[in-house]
């Protein structure tokens, strides 16, 4: 350690003051990567590599939440020098990092070791020359760009770009950044910073010592300040989170699945859903967190991805109504029904921005929980402040409690009142009474003044150009690394000389002071919209610099690569030039100049042309979206962005006028460009697939104009959305696919299997939805937009049968439609394709293919009225089948009966006389009663009713004529035949228990069968079975129907149960009280009201509360 931290002279004088300047190097290095920046946790002190410090920096990953470059972690060795013979020159240089006495050398750890960085830190200059290439200002930085050919020389392997040098660190200069750190950053009193240094440096003392624990950890250091009344801005705010008055909600509601967060700026919004997403996490450690989903595309493409949660911040917009906003519209609607256990959506939004976005607000009632500053009363608000004094030193706090009911008066939101506490941790001014203090940070801290608080700190400073560079790399995407910042920096720097002066950190650490920046981990992002609008106000100022530093930025970003990788930096300019592009259209401030140098927009160009063709599926609209913006005329492949993309409107045919608005020359140069075919390939896969614009059947002919064989990429297309409820594209999309009938069988296939899988049992996710609409367990809003929008998950598999079906018969005839693997599946649309047909027009041969497809589908009643129309009697045979197979949709039975009664009935009588054989007397009343109710020719039914009613028993004759008008008397045998009367159709057994109603006689086996198989499409059976249960008061029966599903049978039941007995009425308000249906809860209104006393008075609360929403 002596001899890394020795002083170039002799003595032990000159050794301990290297090891004096060595700990406070690792104070200054500990502070910033540590606490400021954040990118390390722990710094190791004398390591086993007997270096005096390293760091194991984290990688910032970057993603569609932060700007600039995926930065790879590294271990970052540091060396300390303090040096008294000149100028380090590079053969002094290249001695010190090739010495291995006691360690392995620098340069051969470089070799042997990628993801090394070596920094040294000096208190000497560098030598004119090639040295300087080396030099840096900042831990974390490094040289740009690849070192001059002489220092190749010394690094031979090329590893260069990974050594650094900190010169002219004085140790005056190293003494005043820890006091600028500890004095400004974190708040510490002036009159403990000295104290406070010195217990950082006797605390790295002790750990360089051997035998010492020397790993310094960030919760250590932290120990270490907060004993000396530090104030820490940079870091999570979660430690700190207080839960508002209404947090049990927002948990319960996104437990549920999806929760929509709305707000007034500052009202702890982010903080909230943060924390929620940590709940989340807790209760299910293999939930996936996405929170760069930057459009719908992205949460499509990943809904399968289960279990996942996307956190969704702010995606209409985050200080202005985005222009793609309009789009989350459609995808939230159709996305937010399906949140369950393992798909969950935490989503923000401000009030002002979602006011803007027409009727969504009330579409998403569901899930809409508002947080404003009312969600904090004074519990939360006494919980917010008592939080916060705590880190302010004592005689400050001492006066904060003193005035604590005029700031708590008037502070709202958590904002404001985190701002008051970073405006009393800075001190009262020279001779400030307490009072005028706290008047004065109170203003400081209302919203109003941030505007107008960061444009004078940002001038006053003289930090406009750094504004600017913090303005460009933010408005890139919301949030921005701070090594990234520190990456561009340099060459911004020296691109513009005006920037020489005033410090880009210093201003970001003071912003983040202010609570105008927040920083939760290595990354910085607004505080809030207004932060922004200041920085623009200080831009305005003085536009030519600012114009200046946007322009070196992009080169900057795009240098940024030839250190980092081969496209991030590209990528970061391309989201500033696009992102600038929109906030000067929108804002119309032509004062705002932001544009690339030639150099740099060919390099964008390049990246953009390359991107298009090679960047993963999973970002490629994004791409392509920045290549319609961001690229220029000179590409043609960002010209084709722009034509696929174009829009002045959401309406297609305001599209499709733009796109046929260009020249044939136009078309030739796009054509001709090398990637063209690929770019359209991806975009219908791609983007087709996920775009939320609607675009028509005939882009498909405008797409011919390039030349370009897209039917493969159609395909592919439509098998990845066949699965897909409404999709926008889906109609351009079929129809590109389908062009080819011969190559859609695979297109064909797949939607088939959609729709076999739907039929499955338990099939219908959306069966608990559509039963909670028919109970009236939503308010009357919400309902509505539920009734509205088709859920169906089966649309697009729909859709591709019903183009490809007539397509194929029409091409190759039925009998290929008849092989083909769509033939049952698509029976629908083959009947919807005959049904127009003359008797002429159908064979009898495809009748009875048709015949045998639909046997036993939904479909089957629908063929009957097709047999009727084209009746031929190769039918009676295979009908008189389905007769007695009995298996068929609602309707389907009786259907057949009336078909075959009318053209032949000599079928019906030997079925008749088969079941009365078999002792099936319900199949020969079924019979019976199918006659009457479908058969509508008055003489041919009365004489085949006459014919079937010979051929009888007594009782069967005496029940069919009676349900003919329901009104005959029972007589004989009847009144117990009928008890036991049941079938599958349901509406037979309705008519049956009317029949025992009206005769006195309960049919117990029709009332069952009717609450126990009941169908949502055909509520009307089981309304009758309970009301017949009522009037035979079987309370076995209806203690059943209080608990079933459908609201209508519990309100009967119920109502006949509170008649019983005083406890039963008990038993039924505590049930109706906790109801979700509005339709039970209304219909017993007045009972529970009229009933309810003082220690009933929690079933009237929970009424209250029942706002019939779920």
């Amino acid at each position: 350690m002596a001899e890394q931290g020795r002083k170039d002279g002799t003595g032990g004088g000159a050794t301990t003051e290297g090891l004096i300047y060595q700990a406070a190097v690792v104070v200054w290095a500990a502070l910033e990567l540590m606490l400021v920046r954040r990118s390390a946790f722990e710094i190791d002190i004398e390591p086993p590599s007997h270096e005096d410090a390293e760091a194991e920096l984290e990688p910032n990953e970057a993603n569609g939440a932060s700007t600039g470059a995926a930065l790879p972690g590294y271990r970052l060795v540091i060396q300390v020098k303090l040096r008294n013979t000149g100028p380090w020159s590079v053969a002094a240089f290249k001695g010190l990092i090739d010495n291995g006495v006691r360690r392995m050398a620098a340069s051969e750890r470089l070799k042997a070791q990628p993801d090394v960085r070596f920094l040294l830190v000096t208190s000497a200059d560098l030598a004119a020359g090639h040295m300087q290439d080396l030099k840096v200002s900042e831990f974390g930085e490094f040289p740009p760009q690849a070192p001059s050919a002489k220092m190749l020389e010394t690094f031979a392997d090329g590893h260069g770009s990974r050594v650094a040098v900190l010169n002219v660190a004085t140790e005056w200069v190293v003494e005043q950044k820890i006091k600028n750190l500890l004095e400004d950053v974190f708040k510490v009193p002036h009159d403990q910073a000295e104290a406070c240094r010195k217990a950082l440096q006797d605390e790295a003392f002790r750990r360089s010592r051997p035998g010492a624990n020397s790993l310094w950890r960030r919760d250590d250091l932290q120990a270490v300040l907060k004993a000396h009344e530090a104030y820490f801005s940079i870091g999570p705010d979660l430690d700190d989170f207080v839960e508002p008055d209404n947090w049990d909600a927002l948990v319960a509601q996104a437990k549920t699945g999806a929760i929509v967060i709305t707000g007034q700026s500052g009202s702890g919004k982010t903080l909230s859903a943060l924390k929620l997403c940590e709940e989340l996490r807790k209760s299910n450690k293999a939930l996936k967190v996405k929170d760069d989903a930057k459009e719908p595309g992205d949460v499509n493409r990943h809904l399968n991805d289960r279990p996942i949660l996307f956190y969704l911040e702010d995606p209409w917009g985050r200080y202005l109504r985005s222009p793609e906003s309009l789009l989350w519209n459609e995808e939230l609607q159709r996305v937010l029904p399906r949140a369950r256990g393992d798909l969950f959506f935490v989503i923000t939004s401000r009030d002002d921005i979602l006011s803007q976005m027409g009727d969504i607000r009330s579409k998403l009632t569901q899930w809409t929980i508002a947080l404003n500053a009312e969600e904090y009363g004074p519990k939360a608000r006494d919980r917010l402040f008592e939080t916060r004094l705590k880190r302010l030193k004592a005689p400050i706090a001492l006066m904060a409690v003193g005035e604590k009911r005029e700031a708590l008066r008037s502070l709202e939101t958590p904002l404001e009142i985190e701002r008051y506490f970073v405006q009393l941790a800075l001190g009262p001014k020279e001779k400030e009474s307490d009072r005028s203090f706290v008047a004065r940070a109170i203003h400081s801290a209302h919203h109003t003044t941030f505007e107008d608080e960061v444009s004078d700190t940002v001038v006053s400073r003289g930090d406009v150009g750094w504004a600017a560079l913090l303005w460009g790399a933010l408005k890139a995407s919301p949030i921005i690394e701070r090594q990234t910042l520190t990456m561009i920096r340099r060459p911004v720097q020296s691109a513009v000389p005006r920037l020489q002066a005033g410090s880009l950190e210093n201003m970001v650490n003071m912003l983040i002071v202010g609570r105008s920046l927040k920083q939760p981990g290595t990354a910085v992002s607004y505080a809030h919209p207004r932060v922004e609008a200041g920085l623009e106000k200080a831009m305005d100022m003085e536009p030519e610099l600012s114009g200046d530093v946007l322009e070196a930025t992009i080169d900057a970003l795009v240098a940024l690569d030839r250190s980092v990788d081969e496209t991030s930096g590209h990528r970061s300019a391309a989201a500033l030039l696009a992102a600038s592009a929109k906030e000067r259209d929108s804002k119309q401030r032509p004062q705002s100049r932001t544009n690339a140098s030639p150099a740099s927009q060919n390099a964008i160009d390049a990246y953009l042309e390359t991107a298009l063709l090679c960047d993963p599926d999973d970002i490629f609209n994004e791409t392509l979206r920045l290549a319609a913006v961001a690229g220029s005329n000179r590409s043609a492949l960002c010209e084709l962005a722009r034509w696929l993309l174009a829009r002045n409107s959401e309406r297609w045919w305001h599209i499709i006028g733009r796109m046929e608005a260009r020249e044939d020359v136009w078309f030739d140069r796009v054509r001709q460009a090398p990637g063209t075919a690929a770019a359209l390939d991806r975009f219908v896969r791609l983007t087709l697939t996920s775009e939320q614009r609607e675009y028509p059947r005939s882009l498909v002919q405008l797409l011919d104009r390039f030349h370009v064989d897209l039917g493969d990429a159609f395909r592919r297309a439509a098998i990845e959305v066949v699965r897909a409820g409404r999709e926008s594209c889906a109609e351009v999309i079929i129809a590109g696919a389908l062009r080819d009938i011969d190559a859609a069988t695979s297109v064909a296939a797949a939607a088939a299997d959609v729709i076999l899988k739907m039929r499955e049992p338990g099939a219908d996710a959306d069966s608990g939805r559509k039963l909670s609409l028919a109970n009236g367990d939503y308010d009357e809003e919400y309902a509505e937009h539920l009734y509205g929008y088709d859920y169906d998950e089966g649309y697009v598999a729909r859709e591709i049968l019903d183009a490809y079906v007539p397509a194929l018969r029409r091409s190759q005839g039925w009998r290929a439609l008849d092989t083909s693997a769509v033939a049952s599946t698509g029976v629908d649309r083959w009947l919807k394709t005959l049904e127009p047909l003359n008797h002429r027009g159908i064979s009898t041969a495809e009748l009875l293919a048709v015949q045998r497809h639909a046997a036993g589908s939904a479909d089957e009643s629908r063929f009957a009225s097709l047999a009727a129309k084209t009746w031929r009697p190769a039918l009676a045979k295979p009908l008189r089948r389905r007769l007695c197979d009995d298996d068929g949709g609602p309707g389907a039975w009786a259907a057949i009966a009336a078909v075959l009664a009318e053209h032949a009935p000599g079928v019906l009588l030997d079925l008749q006389a088969d079941c009365l054989a078999g002792g099936e007397s319900a199949q020969v009343l079924r019979l019976h009663w199918a006659i009457i109710h479908r058969v509508t020719a008055a003489p041919a039914r009365a004489l085949l009713l006459r014919r079937l009613r010979e051929r009888a028993s007594a009782a069967v004759r005496n029940l069919s004529r009676a349900l003919v008008d329901l009104k005959t008397p029972l007589v004989g045998d009847a009144p117990a035949a009928l008890a036991r009367l049941v079938s599958h159709d349901l509406d037979f057994n309705a008519d049956i228990i009317r029949l025992g109603m009206a005769a006195w006689t309960p049919a117990m086996g029709a009332i069952e069968a009717c609450l126990r198989d009941w169908d949502l499409s055909n509520t009307t059976p089981a309304e009758i079975a309970v009301t017949a249960a009522v009037l035979a008061q079987d309370w076995t029966v209806l203690e059943q129907a209080k608990q079933h599903p459908l609201a209508v049978v519990r309100t009967i039941a119920l109502e006949a149960w509170a008649g019983r007995s005083a406890d039963a009425l008990e038993e039924v308000l505590d049930q109706v009280s906790k109801e979700t249906s509005s339709k039970v809860l209304r219909a017993h209104l007045r009972r529970l009201t009229e009933n309810a006393s003082l220690h009933q008075l929690d079933r009237l609360l929970l009424v209250a509360a029942n706002t019939w929403s779920k």
